[in-house]
């Protein structure tokens, strides 16, 4: 690398590059050893991954904390990864491949942008956050759609992403802990649905007020049933008839009012109830069915068979549209069993109950009919009669869950007498004496095996039905009983797992801290031995005292950060501004950058006055700022080429500072969206190509941050690229917009915009967007949430309103409607902000009233044209092609 340099250096500036390296090199394959050692497979994939053909270079060449951060991940059972440098290279460890799914092991060592490309428009803010601000964020239980296994799936993950400084200042990345929340969430939904489909059907005295509070009950759950219905078989059992739906309009062609059973569907139909077998079947692609919490339908249907009560009843069938997000396991089919199951006891006691009421004969005929129902089910059940509760019918599969034992006939006490002092006979005796159903999820349960002379842990999900007789009092309880010891003891280990790696991660932190003042304390002399020094020592070794004090306030540097870690991760660090000349700025970025200059061999001309360009700015965050810029002109120069670095003060008391190069430039379309996160001309992931990505979108954030603004230009591919920073002096007036900012926030003078509520629950894309907005002149308030948005616009009462359709509590359709309702919500322009660009998601966008429908990621031009565009005479379609 050859820097000329006008008015920055006095002497050489190559000096630096001395201080960028280690002085004692230790040997590659000793150096890999100590970095990946144990790990399991990922440790083994990182030793042997050619790391010099990757952006992060030689193992030998990677800052202490990046080698910190793999011996954490890479020692941990939680899972967790490191996204490393401007790039965020991806390195995870064993237990993080399961998130990971179908993506593993390509995922190793490639841009975090490149393994999440689906979700990045919820993670890249957060990493942009702990990237461009170096503060850390929190996420619990937050909803992902992941592609891990080649099809979107629902997840939920609690996570945070910590800052890890940097070796020369700034963030070098990010250390991420996370959790699989999943299973738990969905778990405790649908025991919330369980437990209130008993409630609602206890005392049901007939079929149609069976169907009525079930419907309710299943129209709830708007995640795992985004519809349903129910059919039974009408008395001649020629034909299935409707009997009641929830979330889609009984006429809707997916859930006829009639299906005979000689026809197509009606066949399987019959086959289904007849062998008590879930049918799935695909769903008609030109039929649109209803989503219900989703805004994408059902691919599939599932007719679950609502078992026959003999020969004097009729059996039926329950119609669920699937979630499009969840695929249809043993669980998600486990649980519309208990439904299904719920539902046939509550239909078997209305039958009974009306066929009661016609004869007389009917409880014999009914005792018959309820034995041949819990036969065939797969999932234990008993009835349990008096107050005793003797076994009095029991199918197959409880017998099994209680090792064959002959308990028909014999109360329960003594049959199971080892179930006392666990709660189970309580459970018993006030289900029966309040008639209110009792459900638990997971219960431990002690069981005794006879044959193997031991007492068992089991774990089970039960249920306790009552069952009324005529005169209203309760003659016995229905028991239906699933054992779950297998998802239970996995849970174990997971939770045993989790607080493992808490404890590691105390552990590591309480090091760190005795590790950051143990290094204070030798850091304190060592510096005052090399100021002696520089006063003693001749001129022949001033050099080398340079290099020593260099090397040790990198190491001050090092420990405060060490020491900050809490400071950090609460996300209360801001611009810390003075008042500094800009070619200090330009010094320290040019070292940060050097390394790949100079291992490029650019030519590197500097022409920066070393005074008269005085500003406010955060020294670290500005350097950050122009070193991004260099490093992405070496990165995209072919060997040998030239970088400039000018800074002058405009007639309007601005300072610009432009970087220019002669390298592959940037193609007219990219040129729009070349700052925003993560954009890419190239998608190759090795990128040898060359890319735009997260360093130009940190750019343009420290430099809003300043109140200034960035521009980008180039004449076309091969021509070369220049990049315009325009900063604020104490003496500027208000940020002129440049005339070649295409791809920048394009400030213009403020004008007198309308109120505008803008609901988002990601916190900081909000923050961003309403600044960008307030800055147009536009007056902005923020709620994260459809409650608070409501209270918010009541008293804000604003003229346009920008919704995220993926809300929290209720989604952005569910409130849009609520704020028309409100007093002037009818002349409200509403704007619809979601992931999916589809014809079908306009549609509902517009069929829900939206004025405009954009889709992510959204900028601040795109959403100020459009708001130009609603509030002047012409309003825009939500087909319009410039809102895609």
């Amino acid at each position: 690398m050859r820097i000329r340099a006008s008015g920055l250096y006095r002497q050489n500036p190559l000096h630096h590059q001395a201080f960028l390296r280690n002085t004692a090199p230790v040997a590659e394959e000793s150096l890999i050893d100590q970095v990946f050692a144990g790990g399991g497979e990922m440790g083994r994939r990182m030793r042997e991954m050619d790391w010099s053909a990757n952006p992060l270079g030689p193992v030998t060449g990677w800052p202490q904390n990046l080698k910190t951060c793999i011996r954490i991940i890479l020692t941990s059972r939680q899972p967790m990864f490191v996204w490393w440098g401007p790039e965020l290279i991806n390195l995870y460890n064993d237990a993080y491949r399961a998130i990971l799914g179908g993506r593993h092991p390509m995922a190793l060592g490639q841009p975090a942008f490149a393994v999440w490309r689906e979700r990045w428009g919820q993670v890249g803010a957060r990493a942009e956050t702990a990237m461009r601000a170096n503060e850390g964020t929190y996420d619990e239980s937050l909803l992902f759609l992941m592609e891990r296994n080649g099809y979107p799936e629902e997840t939920y993950y609690t996570f945070s992403y910590s800052p890890v400084p940097a070796d020369g200042g700034g963030t070098g990345g990010i250390l991420c802990a996370t959790t699989d929340d999943t299973r738990q969430i969905i778990d405790e939904r649908q025991l919330v649905l369980l437990r209130d489909l008993a409630t609602r059907l206890t005392g049901a005295r007939s079929v149609q007020a069976m169907i009525e509070v079930a419907s309710l009950a299943l129209g709830l759950n708007k995640r795992d049933l985004p519809f349903s219905a129910i059919y039974i078989v009408s008395a001649d059992r020629q034909e299935l008839r409707r009997a009641g739906s929830a979330g889609i309009e009984p006429g809707h062609a997916a859930v006829p009012e009639r299906i005979r059973l000689d026809s197509r569907l009606g066949a399987r139909l019959r086959d289904a109830f007849e062998h008590h077998e879930t049918k799935l079947l695909d769903a008609d692609p030109g039929v649109v069915l209803p989503g219900g919490a989703w805004w994408q339908p059902p691919r599939q249907i599932a007719y679950v068979p609502i078992a026959p009560p003999g020969n004097t009843g009729r059996p039926g069938i329950l119609v669920v549209g699937l979630s499009p997000f969840r695929l249809f396991d043993a669980g998600y089919r486990g649980f519309l069993d208990l439904i299904a199951g719920q539902v046939s006891a509550a239909l078997a006691q209305a039958q009974a109950y009306e066929e009661q009421l016609r004869r007389t004969e009917a409880p014999a005929e009914i005792d018959h009919w309820l034995s041949n129902l819990v036969s065939r089910l797969p999932i234990g059940i008993a009835l349990l009669r008096g107050p005793e509760h003797v076994h009095e019918l029991c199918n197959p599969s409880y017998l099994q869950l209680v090792h064959g034992r002959q308990v028909l006939g014999k109360p329960v006490r003594s049959a199971l007498p080892e179930l006392a002092g666990q709660g189970i006979f309580e459970i018993l005796d006030r289900a029966y004496a309040t008639g209110e159903p009792y459900l638990a999820r997971g219960l431990a349960v002690r069981v005794e095996c006879a044959e193997l002379g031991r007492v068992d842990e089991v774990y089970f999900d039960f249920v306790c039905q009552p069952i009324p007789e005529v005169d209203g009092t309760t003659g016995g309880v229905l028991v239906v009983v699933i054992d779950v010891t297998d998802q239970a003891h996995a849970r174990q280990r997971e939770n045993a797992a989790r607080t493992e790696a808490e404890r590691a991660n105390r552990a590591k932190d309480e090091f760190l801290a005795m590790l950051g003042h143990e290094l204070r304390n030798p850091l304190a002399p060592i510096l005052t031995a090399v100021e002696l020094m520089r006063i003693r020592a001749p001129d022949s070794v001033q050099r080398e005292v340079t290099v020593v004090e260099r090397q040790a306030q990198h190491l001050v540097r090092l420990v405060e950060d060490l020491l900050d870690v809490s400071r950090i991760t609460r996300g209360k660090l801001t611009l810390k501004k003075r008042l500094i000349e800009l070619s200090q700025v330009v010094v320290r970025a040019i070292e940060q950058a050097s390394p790949i200059i100079e291992q490029r061999r650019h030519d590197l001309h500097v022409q920066v006055s070393t005074s008269g360009l005085a500003l406010a700015a955060d020294p670290d965050r500005l350097a950050q700022v122009i070193a991004n810029l260099l490093t992405n002109a070496a990165k995209y120069t072919e060997i040998g080429g030239q970088i400039t670095i000018t800074a002058v003060r405009t007639p309007d008391q601005w300072i610009e500072v432009k970087v220019r190069d002669t390298g592959i430039g940037i193609a007219p379309e990219m040129l729009p969206v070349v700052f925003d996160r993560f954009v890419q001309e190239h998608q190759s992931l090795d990128r040898s190509q060359g890319g735009l990505g997260l360093g130009l979108a940190i750019v343009r954030s420290f430099v809003t941050l300043h109140g200034g603004s960035v521009s980008a230009y180039s004449a076309g591919r091969g021509q070369g690229a220049e990049f315009t920073i325009l900063l604020p002096t104490p003496d500027s007036p208000d940020v002129p917009a440049s005339p070649r900012a295409t791809g920048a926030i394009a400030i213009t003078p403020p004008r007198r915009g309308p109120r505008v509520l803008l609901v988002d629950d990601n916190e900081d894309y909000a923050d961003m967007l309403a600044m960008a907005l307030e800055i147009r002149g536009n007056h902005v308030r923020i709620a994260h949430d459809g409650p608070s948005a409501l209270r918010i616009a009541s008293e804000f009462s604003p003229e346009l309103a920008i919704l995220d359709i993926g809300l929290p509590v209720m989604d952005g359709y569910e409130l849009a409607q609520l704020l028309r309702e409100q007093p002037g919500g009818g002349a409200l322009k509403l704007i619809a902000v979601t992931g999916y660009g589809q014809e079908g998601d306009k549609h509902r966008a517009q069929a829900a009233g939206f004025d405009a429908h954009l889709v992510k990621p959204v900028d601040a031009n795109q959403v100020e044209s459009v708001i130009l565009g609603l509030t002047s005479a012409r309003l825009p379609s939500v087909n319009s092609p410039d809102l895609g």
